[in-house]
């Protein structure tokens, strides 16, 4: 007999299916090792173009930057906006904040968490991380004049316009990307056939389970 447990044990296998398919996963990245890159600070804003490998909500985003010489006093914030050409910031779609204590002036990767408001982005869609702050002293993004990413640059941003840094158009910034993907369709069908076919099957096993006896007479 089709239990209500027993449908309950199969309502949570498909959840935890579902749940897996939502995983974050690394998309985009380029580690430059140390040495090399450009000065955020105010008034000097850089940008990295991407592509985006896949189609999802993109909910962490980690730039290879420090603290230069522990100095700055504002915060570092970073944004996530589609492109469109000529070299045009379109939209933003995400931006998050770390303080200055959160940017350590040893050099590595810091992380910025943009999963309370993730940015939906399709594979194929030209992108950019862009790094400001409101700091007169400087945080360094860490990136060489010979990188070795191909699916973007890193650039100088000037309002809603970005262009090719001065080390030329092989530079890259240190960055990587991080995506959830949303399920198919397919798998919301799935879920919802198995809830409803599942409560039809319990539904019928308790109403078995509750019916008066045959009376012989």
């Amino acid at each position: 007999m089709y239990t209500i447990r027993s449908f309950a044990a199969a309502l949570a296998t498909t959840l935890i299916a579902v749940s897996a398919v939502e995983g974050e996963t690394l998309d985009q990245s380029f580690d430059p090792g140390n040495g090399g890159g450009y000065f955020v600070s105010s008034g000097y804003s850089y940008a990295q173009t991407f592509t985006a490998g896949m189609t999802g909500n993109l909910t962490r985003a980690d730039v290879r930057a420090l603290n230069y010489f522990g100095a700055a006093s504002a915060p570092l914030q970073l944004e996530v906006w589609s492109t469109t050409n000529p070299n045009t910031l379109a939209s933003l779609l995400a931006s998050a904040s770390l303080p200055q204590s959160s940017v350590p002036s040893s050099t590595g990767f810091v992380s910025f968490d943009l999963s309370g408001s993730p940015a939906p982005i399709t594979a194929g869609q030209p992108l950019a991380l862009v790094l400001k702050t409101a700091s007169n002293y400087s945080y360094l993004w860490e990136g060489p004049s010979n990188g070795g990413y191909t699916n973007g640059v890193a650039c100088s941003v000037s309002g809603n316009s970005y262009y090719v840094t001065m080390a030329g158009p092989n530079a890259d910034f240190g960055f990587r990307t991080y995506v959830t993907t949303v399920p198919e369709p397919s798998s919301f069908v799935l879920l919802g056939t198995s809830l409803v076919v599942g409560l039809a099957f319990a539904k019928a096993g308790l109403r078995r389970r509750f019916r008066r006896p045959c009376m012989l007479t």
